[in-house]
């Protein structure tokens, strides 16, 4: 049976009592169906995981004792801030947990020319995005959960303090010149375009303002797809000391 984790952001001691939400609730009595004594793990977003056993589940809801405390440190070298321009729903939910898998930082959401995003609407896709989040730290064993933050307009996006003194990276299939990752920065900002990608005008700003374009390949990649592609080879770089 695999490791059953729950996303629970606190930090306990051992011998504490919990009683979990009624999602993990259900999870734990309808879906994954434990018996008491059986164990499961929460885990926090400051590198603290708990051995849990199930103690007893009354109202529909299910109550463990913290048994064993393990910290976890992340270990990654690479911080990726990823802008990604907002895609459909589908394309976001995939990006979001791949963004999870592979470690992302954090996540800035860029409306541009051709995003497909109703700002009237952040507040509800803010909480589907957490959801998306939690669920996929609990399936991939991440200790990382990404920062969200507000959406940003494409040619606001000089405003955001990361950009300086740091590694900016556009993923443009059409650019021809090698990119040189230098060896001394461990925090980039990667900017991926929406289906369709940027348009011209888009281009020549981020070029102006001190993006380095990466090209992935003669291929025409998915939004999700691309973003994967360019992490991994971000992570392997860099986490593996390969430069």
């Amino acid at each position: 049976m695999r490791k059953c984790r729950f996303f629970y952001n606190e930090v306990l001691t051992l011998g504490y009592y919990k009683i979990l939400s009624f999602e993990d609730s259900h999870h734990i009595i309808n879906v994954i169906k434990l018996n008491i004594n059986e164990i499961i793990y929460l885990f926090n977003n400051f590198g603290n995981e708990y051995k849990c056993k199930l103690v007893s589940i009354k109202f529909n809801r299910a109550c463990v004792e913290v048994v064993e405390s393990i910290i976890n440190y992340d270990n990654d070298f690479l911080k990726i801030n990823l802008f990604q321009s907002v895609p459909k729903n589908k394309y976001m939910d995939s990006i979001l947990r791949k963004s999870v898998e592979l470690g992302i930082y954090s996540i800035s959401p860029v409306l541009s020319e051709r995003s497909l995003f109703n700002i009237s609407d952040y507040n509800f896709k803010l909480k589907r995005w957490n959801k998306i989040i939690r669920s996929s730290l609990s399936q991939s064993g991440s200790f990382r959960y990404p920062l969200i933050f507000n959406p940003i307009k494409l040619f606001d996006i000089t405003k955001n303090k990361n950009l300086s003194n740091n590694f900016n990276v556009l993923l443009d299939v059409n650019c021809s010149s090698s990119l040189i990752f230098p060896k001394e920065k461990n925090f980039i900002n990667l900017i991926n375009g929406p289906e369709g990608g940027f348009s011209s005008n888009e281009i020549d700003f981020l070029y102006k303002n001190n993006f380095l374009g990466l090209n992935l390949g003669k291929r025409i990649l998915r939004t999700d797809t691309s973003f994967v592609s360019s992490v991994s080879i971000l992570n392997y770089f860099y986490n593996n000391k390969v430069i």
